[in-house]
């Protein structure tokens, strides 16, 4: 159930980005890298939750970057929460 929601097919880049930005996102949607690593994004969260970007990012494989483009849509998918207090980094939790 969890991975057919991984399929999440809005549009990641912008009208305004470069068509190499839209063809570099076309090749990792029909190559199933976008969906693994969501997958890996939200078994980092799962596995070590309270944690943000940049420590989730020294405990798995994905670096900061990749990161920080998949647990919004994670979010937007409904399978993560995050907080953020003052002007700490936001932490990240699996629903």
């Amino acid at each position: 159930m969890i991975q057919a929601s991984l399929n999440f097919e809005a549009p990641r880049s912008h009208r305004k980005d470069p068509a190499s930005s839209r063809r570099a996102e076309d090749q990792m949607r029909r190559s199933g890298a976008l969906k693994g690593q969501r997958l890996i994004a939200l078994e980092l969260v799962k596995q070590f939750p309270g944690r943000s970007s940049k420590e989730l990012a020294g405990l798995g494989t994905l670096d900061r970057y990749q990161l920080a483009r998949r647990l919004p849509e994670l979010l937007e998918l409904g399978h993560v929460r995050v907080t953020q207090t003052g002007k700490e980094d936001q932490k990240w939790w699996a629903l």
